[in-house]
């Protein structure tokens, strides 16, 4: 359980500092709404390609899709959210680099969490 809440908020540090960072640079958003952003990729993006598909095809594939997902996810919700603006090449750069974090995010999580 530890080496999960461990992984969460690690997981939590590599998505967030392109959120606080980045995104007053290319587009538009409250913190609060850049918070909640962070929190739920980073729940989604962990149960879902953390603990299901990094073990099943691997840590490149696994970085891929988190990139597409968190470009996709904050592109397509400025469309749901009044206080949030971004290109879809912003959206484009902050899932590249959220997905370069990832893959060194999946090294830890292949040796800390999923090993026995």
């Amino acid at each position: 359980m530890v080496k999960h809440l461990v992984a969460l908020g690690i997981k939590f540090i590599i998505l967030s500092i392109p959120l606080f960072i980045l995104w007053p640079l290319l587009g538009s958003a409250a913190f609060l709404t850049r918070l909640i952003l962070g929190l739920s990729l980073t729940l989604i993006t962990y149960v879902i390609n953390d603990l299901v598909f990094l073990p099943q095809i691997g840590s490149l594939s696994t970085s891929i899709i988190d990139g597409i997902l968190v470009a996709l996810v904050v592109f397509i919700g400025q469309f749901f959210t009044r206080n949030m603006e971004i290109s879809f090449i912003a959206a484009i750069v902050l899932g590249i680099l959220i997905g370069l974090g990832e893959w060194y995010f999946h090294k830890f999580v292949k040796s800390a969490v999923l090993s026995p």
